[in-house]
């Protein structure tokens, strides 16, 4: 960490050298101090996807999901085209996880649904997508869900296991 100070020292306007700061201070687990950095990559580069991204894992390591959901969505409108890492689908499925942990079941959906648009063998996002319909009451529809990522990954017993206990509550 002591070469990033030192680099910025030099030229503070270096986002590259902000964004690996806070990435050192993240594992380090200063949350708070990682976020900052974060902060000042973007400042320095309103563009920078993955300090957006990666910002918004540290905010919800604080649980604060208002601003995680606000740099997921930012992450993703900088590369509308993903043409850059993080792919949007990570970024979107994310973003759907979040939106069902804050008990937003609809935004949850939606944000699995435009992970599949990316990718339309993206299990985990048809799996989650599934347990938000779920929770919603719609069965129906979450063993569709289900369905879909046990075809695309039949060896994923998680997959499997929530069809299960889905059928199993139904009884």
């Amino acid at each position: 960490m002591v070469k990033f100070e030192e680099i910025l020292a030099i030229d503070e306007k270096i986002s590259e050298a902000h964004l690996r700061k806070a990435d050192c201070l993240d594992l380090l687990g200063d949350i708070p101090g990682s976020i900052k950095s974060y902060s000042d990559a973007i400042e320095t580069d309103p563009q920078n996807k993955i300090a957006y991204y990666n910002r918004a894992l540290s905010y919800e390591k604080i649980s604060d999901f208002k601003k995680a959901s606000h740099d997921y969505l930012q992450a993703v409108t900088i590369d509308p085209n993903n043409k850059s890492d993080p792919d949007n689908k990570i970024t979107y499925h994310n973003l759907g996880i979040l939106y069902g942990q804050s008990n937003q079941l609809d935004k949850a959906i939606e944000a699995f649904t435009k992970a599949i648009e990316i990718d339309n063998n993206y299990a985990d996002a048809y799996h989650n997508r599934g347990y938000a319909y779920q929770l919603k009451g719609d069965y129906d529809s979450a063993i569709k869900e289900y369905d879909k990522a046990i075809q695309i990954d039949p060896s994923n017993e998680g997959y499997k296991f929530s069809k299960g206990r889905l059928l199993q509550s139904r009884d």
